[in-house]
């Protein structure tokens, strides 16, 4: 088969989200056809709208590619691109503070093992956070009331 021809049969399949024969773990076809190869440890916060202001990674959950992690609404998800241990500590303006390790080690990953045999998932998922009242802020109040 020529090279072209080769080519353009390999972006098909991938693009259609099939798992491509022969393609290297980790490449960017391997991602793209294998989806994420990683999972998130979730931290769920007492309430959606918080005083939140840091969230910062230390291990292998830290990167130089960009955050690790997601806030979106009444949750943070973090991952890590590689196995290991992970600090993870989430500040608050009143000054509450919660931390904690997580460990994320190599598991087989849920679709066949033809492109990304592994993927690198939290040994625990979820984590309540139980941060206090006080660090919930009401998205209704309106700083303009009158009288």
């Amino acid at each position: 088969m020529n090279a072209p021809l080769h080519l353009a049969l390999a972006f098909v399949v991938v693009a259609g989200g099939s798992l491509v024969a022969g393609c290297t773990p980790g490449s960017d076809a391997c991602t793209v056809s294998c989806g994420i190869p990683y999972g998130f440890a979730t931290f769920n916060l007492s309430c959606s709208a918080t005083d939140l202001t840091h969230v910062t990674v230390s291990g292998p959950c830290a990167t130089d590619d960009g955050p690790s992690y997601y806030v979106a609404g009444q949750s943070i998800s973090i991952n890590s691109a590689s196995a290991g241990v992970c600090h993870v500590e989430l500040t608050f303006a009143t000054g509450f503070t919660y931390s904690t390790a997580v460990t994320f080690e190599s598991q087989s990953a849920p679709k066949p093992p033809v492109c990304c045999p592994l993927l690198t998932a939290p040994t625990q998922s979820t984590f309540t956070v139980n941060n206090p009242s006080t660090t919930c802020v009401d998205a209704e109040v309106d700083a303009g009331t009158d009288g």
